[in-house]
């Protein structure tokens, strides 16, 4: 069981209040620590981290058991490895449990050698093994690629395409767990998706595969599955389509900007490559020639026959 912190313990030194093992860290205790034992070299706060770990706090989704660290130099605690958490402990007002660990040290290098290594040797856990640890390709049937791509669309299609900055909203941008409910709805149609665009050349494929594009093609095949299904089928096909018909057309502007080395907007925040596909697909559902993608100072962007079709 996690040692509570006492209000009596605050009149005592911190090294008798902190030893190795759990802890729980009301917010008082974790000011203490920010203001008389962090790490005289500790990288500036990051207020984006601070806030999404206080988010977490409030909502109670902190998970128990977060280690923090110290190195102990000549009886002194120093914080090395925990201030963001600690930060948001004391910004929520939330008390949480911790895992202490102390290392000890005998001089002032072997402190800063043990900060370093947190930075330095740690390395976070890239989002493809993320996935294969919560089994979403097996469950899902789908390739990483795939798996990759709806889980960035859906950020798009909860947002109606005009998704928060990671400053505004850290949780919905930065929490897997919440990023993962907002892909929980698209996990079967994008099975779909990828079966329709494996007739693609690579090149033509991973553009289709596209967080942006992904989006409207989920988008569309969610709510005009037959017409949604005509047309994505002959984008990636890419065999016999005319100038004039739009299909041509995003194959085209597609193909162009990965050539050009333009991405067309790789990055979720970048939306030019989702409004160049509503014009491809307006123009085929409202059966149209489009022989070029303007989308020069387009202020909304439509999907007809959707349930954005009125523009966001």
């Amino acid at each position: 069981m996690a040692k509570a912190a006492q209000l009596s313990d605050f009149a005592r030194p911190i090294e008798t209040i902190v030893t190795d093992g759990p802890l729980t860290v009301t917010p008082i205790l974790a000011e203490r620590i920010l203001v008389e034992r962090n790490y005289e070299r500790q990288r500036p706060l990051d207020n984006n981290a601070t806030r999404l770990w206080t988010l977490m706090l409030k909502e109670g989704r902190f998970v128990d058991r977060h280690q923090i660290w110290f190195g102990r130099l000549n009886g002194r605690l120093h914080l090395i490895d925990g201030q963001h958490r600690l930060a948001a402990v004391l910004a929520s007002g939330v008390s949480a449990e911790f895992q202490a660990v102390i290392l000890e040290v005998d001089t002032a290098e072997d402190l800063h050698t043990s900060y370093s290594l947190f930075d330095r040797v740690g390395r976070k856990r890239t989002l493809s093994e993320v996935f294969h640890a919560r089994g979403i390709m097996d469950t899902h049937k789908l390739t990483v690629s795939a798996a990759k791509a709806c889980f960035a669309a859906s950020l798009l299609l909860e947002f109606d395409f005009k998704p928060p900055h990671h400053s505004q909203d850290p949780l919905s941008v930065r929490d897997d767990y919440t990023r993962e409910r907002f892909a929980a709805p698209w996990w079967g149609l994008m099975r779909d998706y990828e079966a329709i665009v494996k007739t693609a050349s690579t090149i033509l494929r991973r553009r289709l595969l596209s967080p942006q594009v992904t989006a409207v093609a989920l988008l569309t095949l969610r709510d005009q599955p037959e017409q949604a299904e005509v047309f994505w089928k002959a984008v990636a096909l890419n065999d016999g389509l005319r100038r004039g018909d739009p299909r041509h057309t995003l194959v085209c502007w597609l193909l162009e900007s990965a050539n050009s080395g333009n991405q067309g907007g790789a990055h979720w925040q970048n939306l030019d490559t989702c409004k160049a596909v509503s014009l491809c697909w307006n123009a085929f559902y409202e059966h149209r020639t489009l022989e070029v993608v303007k989308i020069g100072n387009m202020r909304t962007t439509r999907f007809a026959g959707t349930s954005l079709a009125k523009g966001v």
